[in-house]
């Protein structure tokens, strides 16, 4: 049972420009240490690979 005051969109007041923009900002930088982390991974997985020095 959802208790009153606690439903969804029960908050008369929407998110304000400030709330928004810290939002979006922050799902930037989680997009961006994400691409970071799968940039890296194929990094290593790159550099544990056998080098041929011979011709």
């Amino acid at each position: 049972m959802i208790a009153t005051g606690n439903a969804v969109g029960s908050n008369p007041q929407p998110m304000t420009l400030d709330t928004q923009m810290t939002l979006a900002l922050l799902q930037e930088l989680l997009m961006a240490l994400r691409a970071n982390d799968a940039d890296q991974h194929n990094w290593q997985s790159e550099v544990n690979q056998p080098v041929n020095l011979l011709p």
